[in-house]
């Protein structure tokens, strides 16, 4: 998380950073949202990491570039549940284990465990084309151009040349 952290200070020490990101309070806003989203889809993407490395350890090195389906269709549950059980299972297992041998250390645990608990529905939401489109409304997690239009987008839009 320190590139991103860095990079957020970043444009709150620049003069008129947080303003190309839709002002102070929605770049805030959008900063917390950035961070919890960022802890809960680490634990997935960690989880998958492992995997393929303990994958490759034992030979298995299928590695190959699907496409992404980033249309906007949502996910379903079905699909998301095929896909993230095994993450769900572990972190059943972690809790649970934490749970029975260390109360205390399962809540501290908890910011980086919660995403495996929750990944399914973590992946249905964040793929939902209608809370999509409330971000889009709101001026949620925009970039700059999202609320002032370059110059030669503007241009193109009008048909002229810049």
């Amino acid at each position: 998380l320190s590139p991103k952290i860095a990079g957020l200070a970043d444009i709150l020490l620049t003069r008129g950073g947080v303003e190309s990101y839709g002002g102070r309070a929605r770049f805030l806003v959008s900063a917390a949202i950035e961070l919890v989203f960022s802890f809960l889809q680490g634990a997935v993407s960690s989880f998958r990491t492992t995997v393929f490395m303990i994958g490759l350890a034992f030979g298995k090195s299928n590695i190959g570039w699907n496409g992404q389906a980033r249309d906007a269709k949502a996910l379903s549950v079905a699909t998301a549940f095929a896909g993230l059980w095994p993450h769900l299972l572990f972190g059943i297992y972690v809790v649970g284990s934490l749970a029975i041998l260390s109360p205390k250390v399962m809540w501290w645990a908890m910011p980086l465990t919660l995403g495996y608990l929750i990944a399914i529905p973590f992946a249905v939401s964040s793929a939902s084309p209608a809370i999509g489109r409330w971000f889009v409304e709101k001026g949620l997690c925009g970039i700059p151009e999202d609320f002032k239009t370059p110059p030669e987008l503007e241009a193109i839009a009008k048909g002229t040349s810049a």
